[in-house]
């Protein structure tokens, strides 16, 4: 007979993950099916909120709490960690499968809808502006600012010399050669999908930097280095060099041993708007990327 779980249970997070792996960890003894209906019901908290998504990530020192009491309600308004915030900006690290900002199809599961809530709980009058944004499967650093001048500020300085990304990408087959810069000029076709031009000059210049991590026969783990920032730059140009990303069915082979994009963004260096302080944040890995890449 399995064992009952005691109505509150409290855990400590000591490595990046999902909620899923993380609840599998504890909980060996259920299936995934048991685990998906305990996170449906709400009865997962990452400190403090409410948590119903199976591919939420968690990162070290989060705390997870089992069981609601009878008397508290669920926090739907926040469920992403905030990795720095003040009067200025507010940095987060967005799970995979969460839009950036709304469509006509979903408005409310939003990184902007929910961290919107998480704001106004400080103060009812309290907005948050987009930033730049992250495709809805790419995981990973991402900035919203507390006001337009903010806003306006950082997106000017997007693409100077102060300012830069890294991505971790997951890709198909065995890359070489190890390192390499990729260049051409990115349009959009009747389908809105974004394409590589054969001619020079037609269209939006893009260039990727990357180099290899580590990989084996079948999949291969690449730093990659946008150095401007087209819409789907980094899928398209890795697709075009014959290795798409994992995962990615619009511009790849839809290969996915990891139910998920293989995109991560993992690191941002910018100044701040106000002070004029390098800050640089920093995100793990997904372990999936890690594992498959292995050699």
């Amino acid at each position: 007979m399995k064992k009952d779980i005691p109505k509150t249970q409290l855990y400590q997070v000591k490595q990046t993950g999902t909620i899923l792996e993380f609840l599998e960890g504890i909980f060996p003894e259920k299936s995934k099916t048991n685990i998906r209906q305990m996170l449906k019901h709400r009865t997962v908290f990452v400190n403090g909120n409410s948590v119903s998504r199976a591919d939420h990530r968690i990162i070290p020192g989060q705390s997870v709490e089992i069981g609601a009491s009878s008397s508290r309600q669920p926090d739907n308004l926040f469920g992403i960690p905030v990795l720095f915030e003040d009067e200025s900006i507010v940095v987060v690290d967005k799970p995979a499968g969460l839009l950036t900002v709304g469509t006509e199809k979903e408005k409310t599961n939003t990184a902007y809808s929910l961290l919107s809530g998480y704001v106004k709980t400080q103060h009812k009058s309290n907005k948050i502006f987009i930033v730049h944004r992250l495709d809805r499967d790419t995981s990973g650093i991402l900035v919203f600012a507390r006001n337009t001048d903010i806003r306006d500020i950082l997106q000017e300085r997007w693409h100077n010399e102060n300012h830069r990304r890294e991505y971790a990408a997951l890709v198909c087959g065995k890359v070489t050669p190890p390192e390499g810069i990729i260049e051409s000029w990115l349009k959009e076709n009747a389908n809105l999908q974004m394409y590589s031009s054969p001619r020079e000059g037609d269209g939006q210049h893009a260039i990727t930097q990357y180099s290899l991590n580590q990989q084996n026969n079948e999949f291969s783990l690449l730093k990659v280095i946008p150095e401007t920032g087209r819409r789907n730059q980094i899928r398209v140009h890795l697709s075009d060099i014959g290795f798409p990303i994992v995962g990615d069915r619009r511009y790849g082979k839809g290969i996915n041993p990891i139910g998920r994009l293989g995109l991560h963004a993992t690191m941002l260096l910018f100044q701040h708007p106000v002070s004029g302080k390098t800050l640089k944040f920093e995100s793990n890995i997904p372990t999936a990327f890690l594992r498959w890449s292995k050699p």
